[in-house]
């Protein structure tokens, strides 16, 4: 979910600076220095790649049904705001990517590597809580108009149970398992958990997060890749 993914680029930046804090700290602070750019090509080459794959596949669950100007719409040949998230996602994941490994190698410099994980916690915070502001969105997947049909015909319903939703206060849930497959069939809906979704989703992820555990493991040991500028050769 783009919401997600961009204090998770931040959250990212964080987590490198924080492996390499013990070499960092002798490295001058720069917003152009080379692992500030790795941390900024890392957020554009693998969070911006797994962000644009799944919003160019579900556009409309990417944006979890956030507002209607993210509709697919081709009667007018296209859409002119949705067709301007892509550039804006990738110019932000690259700005918090940079940022974040700013600020966090800020703090290693200055003798302060647990403001690294402040920051890192209320980043992850800000991310997974977007994800509670539409609680039942992350579980149904399909085009904004038909998610939010499904989920008002629920809410009006005698049994909400059976389309897999619930109503606490004024917060809307999903428990997709739930949820009628005769219900999800008549607003053009499948769950989260549908093969159609969730084998490329979970490809996805696991790009994402393989690619996160390397360079972390990268940036706790980096100097042996260095290459030296006096020899111009791999230590």
């Amino acid at each position: 979910m783009i919401q997600m993914d961009i204090p998770a680029a931040f959250v990212c930046s964080q987590i490198f600076a924080y492996s390499g804090r013990e070499w960092l700290a002798k490295e001058p602070v720069s917003w152009s220095g080379r692992y500030t750019a790795l941390a900024a090509c890392f957020a554009l080459g693998v969070i911006g790649a797994c962000g644009v794959y799944l919003y160019s596949g579900w556009t409309e669950w990417e944006m979890m049904y956030w507002s209607s100007f993210v509709q697919m719409n081709t009667a007018n040949f296209g859409n002119y705001w949705l067709a301007l998230v892509a550039p804006l996602f990738i110019a932000a994941l690259g700005f918090c990517g940079m940022w974040g490994f700013r600020l966090a190698h800020g703090f290693i410099a200055a003798g302060k590597p647990k403001n690294v994980l402040v920051a890192l916690w209320i980043g992850t915070a800000i991310s997974l809580g977007t994800v509670l502001l539409t609680p039942s969105a992350p579980f149904l997947v399909g085009h904004y108009a038909d998610y939010h049909a499904y989920v008002n015909e629920a809410l009006r319903s005698p049994s909400p149970w059976s389309y897999g939703i619930f109503h606490v206060g004024g917060w809307t849930g999903c428990w997709p398992f739930a949820a009628s497959a005769d219900h999800l069939a008549q607003f053009h809906l499948i769950t989260f958990f549908g093969l159609r979704f969730f084998v490329p989703w979970a490809i996805d992820i696991a790009i994402f997060v393989g690619s996160t555990v390397a360079l972390s493991r990268w940036f706790k040991k980096p100097r042996q890749f260095r290459l030296t500028s006096a020899e111009g050769v791999l230590r």
